[in-house]
């Protein structure tokens, strides 16, 4: 749910900042820490992604049956030129 992502956001947040003021204090940082704060990154921005993707589709139901805004509509790729 909505309150479970976002704490969840927040203490990858705060676990980052904390990994991130480590490493600042000391000058030769581990790479065990460097991964560390890569996967943490990319956890956060799956979390992300994953609440953009459930308010995008929460807004498509919401708009079903009338006029979809610009940024609701589904993207398609640009067809490719026939040579």
């Amino acid at each position: 749910s909505k309150s479970d992502l976002t704490k969840q956001l927040q203490e990858l947040k705060t676990e980052l900042l904390s990994l991130s003021l480590h490493v600042q204090k000391i000058a030769s940082s581990s790479a065990s820490k460097l991964t560390q704060i890569s996967t943490i990154c990319k956890s956060i921005t799956h979390v992300l992604t994953v609440t953009n993707q459930k308010a995008c589709q929460n807004l498509q139901e919401y708009y079903r049956k009338k006029c979809l805004p610009l940024d609701l509509c589904i993207k398609k790729p640009m067809p490719s030129a026939i040579n």
